[in-house]
């Protein structure tokens, strides 16, 4: 965040950034932007150890943010607010990447029963093997997400 920008935020009220928001100044945006991409972004690193997926949904934070800025409620705490679409970004994101494992798993045991005609004892136990590890895997996830 430049020097500006941070004199900029730091005199103007949350207050006066929602009500511009609300208006549409695009320069609020800017500035918004501005002073709080770093610490989005660092935020986001934190949460998932991958600079790219973080930048991805960084980007995801900031379209949705975007979009809801002319709807913000007057009494908006912004930091609160873009943290919370950061995070609940990051929480979507974990829980498509645990159906996809799961959706992978099963691709790719019904692939491999399709290729085989019979059913051999070692298909059979790495089968039950690959579904435990799953099963393992989704026991790691929160309950509320599990459910999902």
């Amino acid at each position: 965040m430049s020097d500006t920008t941070a004199a900029v935020c730091a005199t103007a009220s949350d207050h006066e950034w929602v009500e511009r928001l609300q208006r549409g100044d695009a320069n609020a945006f800017t500035r918004v932007f501005d002073a709080y991409q770093r610490r989005i972004l660092a935020f986001l690193v934190r949460l998932c150890g991958r600079r790219h997926t973080a930048e991805d949904l960084a980007q995801e934070t900031w379209l949705k943010f975007a979009k809801s800025a002319r709807s913000l409620h007057e009494d908006t705490r912004l930091a609160p607010f873009l943290f919370t679409i950061a995070r609940n970004s990051f929480l979507s994101h974990r829980r498509w990447a645990v159906l996809d494992v799961s959706r992978l798993v099963t691709f790719g045991l019904e692939r491999l029963h399709a290729a085989t005609t019979e059913d051999t004892p070692e298909l059979k136990h790495e089968r039950k093997s690959t579904l435990a590890q799953l099963e393992s895997a989704l026991r790691e996830v929160p309950l509320a997400s599990r459910e999902v």
